[in-house]
């Protein structure tokens, strides 16, 4: 006796699920008909990449080595991203382009890109080191000009009793935290859970 197998099993479960939401109303058929049209692309062209007026280039800077989040400030017309060299990926940094003037050198050779490290000069981190764990970020654009940063900073955990490392951070869990920072990456607040 063979079972199901392949793409058939694949597709006969999901049409269960999606009968089973629909029928228990736990996924609005409204909302059915738009995410099956969202996924088969109905209603869209698919063009190739070729259609697109521009050239992609290989872009050569350190600071861009490990980039894992990106944001867009639409006020100032800049890329904001969260960036660690490929020596220490455990730590990352936020970094700066501004899309106006990327500062392209088209010589021929590797396209570079001007690329500026934003600081944290009183940010002080765990146990005095300034260092951030970046798994994302968003920033908000204020009302002056200025952009607000909400970071999701996993660092290591602390002992309560010490305030310095645990010991044995496997049993101790993440330290997850949200740090708000201001354009030039002040300090604004830490919020913890």
């Amino acid at each position: 006796m063979t079972g199901f197998t392949g793409a058939g099993s694949i597709g006969l479960v999901a049409a269960t699920a999606i009968a089973i939401s629909v029928q228990l109303e736990l996924l609005p058929l409204g909302k059915l008909i738009a995410l099956v049209q969202l996924g088969l692309a109905i209603g869209k062209t698919i063009r190739p990449l070729s259609y697109v007026p521009f050239e992609c280039h290989r872009i050569d800077n350190p600071l861009l080595d490990a980039c894992e989040d990106m944001w867009i400030s639409h006020s100032t017309r800049k890329l904001y991203l969260a960036c660690s060299d490929s020596q220490a990926r455990r730590w990352m940094v936020l970094v700066v382009l501004d899309l106006n003037d990327p500062g392209l050198q088209l010589d021929g050779g590797p396209h570079r890109i001007e690329a500026r490290k934003l600081g944290t000069p009183d940010y002080t981190g765990v146990d005095g080191d300034g260092l951030l764990s970046l798994t994302g970020f968003t920033g908000i654009d204020l009302p002056d000009g200025g952009v607000r940063f909400l970071v999701v900073n996993n660092r290591p955990a602390v002992d309560p009793a010490t305030g310095k490392y645990a010991a044995n951070q496997a049993r101790a869990g993440v330290n997850a935290t949200i740090e708000v920072f201001e354009r030039s990456l002040t300090t604004m607040r830490t919020i913890i859970n």
